[in-house]
């Protein structure tokens, strides 16, 4: 556990120092099997070292990204987080245990400049479970809606500037954008190309202010698709895109945006 510990704890330290935004446990960068490992030593270390006992102040991280992948996999207030992360981590979590995760995640927090769960209605009411929430940076039961949501945006882009085709921003102050160097319309390849320092190729990012960015997946997927009407007052866009450095991290995007006419 010391290993992952410091394994973690080097990671988290350098995602803080390269950026002004928070750092999020999700983005450990641990493989599949890796994750296995992990849950593995924190399932042994909880029968050795009750939650409440001060080991855990020094062997924390292992934990937190445990229940921040279960936080990833949440899907909303209907479902119990708390029997999914007992049957992970295969112990039982009484109300002190689950107060004490949360103690943990906001120590880590601190020192490692972690997000913190936003001012809601929502983060109030399940104050524990929103911190491992908030850490999963955008939960399964959120894709579908955030798909929903752009598909039904509408924008002008008639302002947009570097290489910006079509830009919407949605209200928590993320953005979904398609952006290329070049003019493009029909059927077009979703393949991201940069050739003699341009974009010729479309570049579809979702971006999270102070967080990152997630792009289209290289290779691109069979169903990933965009098409730009012959006037470019307008796009459908369906794909996947991932984060950079874990493409188990996706969002599936459908958006549609209808503009008025490019300034000739």
């Amino acid at each position: 556990m010391m290993d992952l510990q410091c394994h973690l704890s080097e990671r988290f330290s350098e995602l803080r120092d390269a950026r002004r935004g928070a750092v999020f446990f999700v983005e450990h960068g641990l493989r599949a099997d890796e994750l296995d490992e992990l849950r593995g030593g924190v399932r042994a270390s909880l029968r050795s070292h009750p939650l409440e006992s001060g080991w855990w102040d020094q062997h924390d991280l292992p934990l937190l990204v445990a229940a921040t992948e279960v936080g990833y996999r949440y899907r909303g207030s209907g479902t119990d987080f708390w029997p999914l992360l007992e049957d992970e981590l295969r112990v039982e979590l009484p109300a002190p245990s689950r107060q004490r995760i949360k103690d943990l995640f906001e120590h880590a927090t601190e020192r490692l400049r972690g997000a913190r769960p936003p001012a809601t209605a929502w983060a109030h009411a399940f104050h524990l479970i929103a911190w491992p929430i908030a850490h999963a940076l955008l939960p399964v039961e959120f894709h579908r809606p955030f798909a929903m949501t752009l598909a039904n945006l509408r924008t002008s882009v008639g302002e947009a500037d570097d290489g910006t085709l079509y830009r919407a921003c949605l209200p928590d102050g993320s953005s979904f954008a398609i952006s290329a160097d070049v003019a493009l319309a029909g059927k077009v390849d979703p393949t991201f190309v940069y050739a003699d320092y341009k974009k010729t190729g479309p570049l579809l990012e979702y971006t999270r202010p102070g967080v990152g960015t997630y792009n289209q997946r290289d290779p691109i997927g069979d169903g990933d698709a965009l098409t730009i009407t012959p006037e470019r007052d307008g796009a459908t866009a369906t794909i996947t895109l991932v984060w950079p450095s874990k493409a188990d991290r996706q969002v599936a995007v459908t958006a549609t945006f209808v503009c008025d006419p490019p300034v000739p």
